[in-house]
């Protein structure tokens, strides 16, 4: 992996950002007393799940096989792995009982679907062809008779999410090809912001993950759940929100409701599963590995964020996450770390984002180590 001919260009980019970082007074919102962070029930298990024992009754008329439903899902919605039968192709099956949600979610995923129009921004000239294909690709939708909405999406063989991946998977492994999942990231990412849309709930369990066994032994992701997502084009609604506490930017802790920019959040949220990929576990200071499960862990995240927020606390500030400290001294995770440390800053004007690593850094479209990423993606999604 060529670790080395970013090191230099990187370091630069970090010292530039740290330059930049604002020491001026925190702000009221962020200092006076208590913050009463509004958790969004869809991303708290806390907090209940309204369908516990209602599961989509799929007709058998839509050739639909036997779902693995997956444990934990929101209110409202159920997801699980099957098969289409009309062409034998596994697939992920998304259900709601939100015809809004529902028709958001399909509607995003059509727009997601077609490579253009782009916005006109330089940094989307840039993105390599294979973009539109690290999203699974929506074939049908349908009703229930218990009055779910159900959308069908083709994916791989042997598709987990990166949660569980992360958990089963080998560190050594994790560390090996950390670098190719920061890229798949990035680019899904940009391509998002490029078509208008904010993800707003980027972490593990919304990224699948499956591997390239037969020849390079390389990770494919898949970017889904867009349910809490934005398309600027279609709304106004630029606030701050907070769907799942641990992924969560501090800015949409401290200032939740309130208007700013929010496709820097997904950057901070990036940052968070590159961490937790890297090192099984978020940062110290936001440990709470699946989100925020209890009161108590949403007051402390809550205080943790705040405290950051105040002292103008970094991940690779000082001292350093000892995790990331621990990671950069490996040579084949170094640049990661410092990819981390640029989308990870606490104040959102001093994070980079995507689109600012395309305007920046060179786009490894045709180095010989993504090369396999780049016939797989286009491959796989048909």
């Amino acid at each position: 992996m060529p670790v080395s001919r970013l090191s230099l260009l990187s370091l630069a980019m970090l010292s530039l950002a740290g330059s930049m970082l604002d020491h001026a007074a925190l702000s009221e919102a962020a200092t006076n007393g208590p913050i009463h962070m509004p958790i969004h029930a869809a991303s708290n298990p806390s907090l209940g799940n309204q369908n516990t024992n209602i599961y989509p009754d799929i007709p058998k008329k839509e050739r639909v096989g036997p779902v693995a439903w997956r444990t934990n899902d929101k209110p409202g919605m159920r997801t699980g792995y099957t098969t289409d039968l009309t062409t034998g192709n596994p697939a992920f099956v998304k259900c709601f009982l939100d015809k809004n949600v529902y028709a958001k979610e399909w509607n995003i995923h059509k727009k997601l679907e077609d490579p253009f129009p782009l916005s006109a921004d330089a940094a989307c000239k840039r993105l390599p062809l294979w973009a539109p294909h690290l999203f699974v690709k929506a074939i049908r939708y349908f009703p229930t008779p218990n009055k779910f909405r159900c959308i069908v999406f083709w994916t791989q063989p042997g598709i987990k999410d990166l949660y569980d991946f992360i958990t089963e998977s080998s560190i050594t492994y994790r560390q090996h090809t950390a670098y190719n999942v920061l890229w798949q990231l990035l680019i899904g990412t940009a391509y998002l912001h490029c078509k208008g849309i904010s993800h707003g709930d980027i972490k593990s369990e919304n990224i699948l993950i499956t591997i390239d066994k037969q020849q390079f032994k390389t990770p494919l992701l898949k970017i889904i759940d867009f349910d809490l997502s934005r398309d600027m084009q279609q709304s106004s609604d630029r606030s701050l929100v907070c769907n799942t506490p641990g992924f969560c930017a501090p800015e949409t802790v401290l200032f939740s409701r309130k208007e700013g920019d929010i496709l820097k959040p997904d950057s901070w949220s990036i940052a968070m599963v590159l961490h937790d990929y890297l090192t099984g576990n978020l940062p110290i200071i936001y440990r709470a590995r699946n989100g925020a499960v209890d009161s108590n862990e949403n007051i402390m995240y809550v205080r943790n964020v705040q405290q950051a927020y105040a002292f103008n606390k970094d991940l690779c500030g000082n001292p350093m996450d000892p995790e990331l400290r621990q990671a950069s001294a490996n040579a084949a995770t170094h640049d990661v770390v410092v990819f981390i440390c640029l989308l990870a800053q606490t104040r959102p004007e001093n994070r980079m984002t995507p689109m600012d690593f395309l305007q920046s850094i060179f786009i490894p479209n045709t180095e010989e180590w993504l090369a396999p990423l780049a016939m797989n993606q286009g491959i796989a999604s048909g």
